[in-house]
């Protein structure tokens, strides 16, 4: 039950978020410079820079970001997300 709130919760976040880019003008995404540390067996961290784009491929910001994943049921899962601040 607990679960079923959560994802729901978070789908909805995540929709509010996607549409609030899609008004600022958000067409598309690059990332690059994507580095990846194990953690251990079942774990890692991605670390990489990302760009949101207009649709002319202007850029309408940028920043740094590290997921935490781990692996388990043959799949990775995200725990955890930092974006890094200059």
């Amino acid at each position: 039950m607990v679960e079923r709130f959560l994802e729901d919760y978070l789908q909805a976040f995540f929709q509010r978020l996607a549409d609030t880019y899609y008004r600022d003008g958000s067409r598309g995404w690059k990332y690059d410079h994507l580095e990846v540390t194990p953690l251990g067996a079942r774990s890692m961290l991605a670390t990489m820079n990302w760009e949101m784009r207009r649709e002319d491929g202007s850029v309408i910001r940028r920043w740094r970001q590290s997921y935490n994943f781990v692996a388990g049921d043959g799949r990775l899962r995200i725990l955890a997300s930092t974006i890094h601040l200059p």
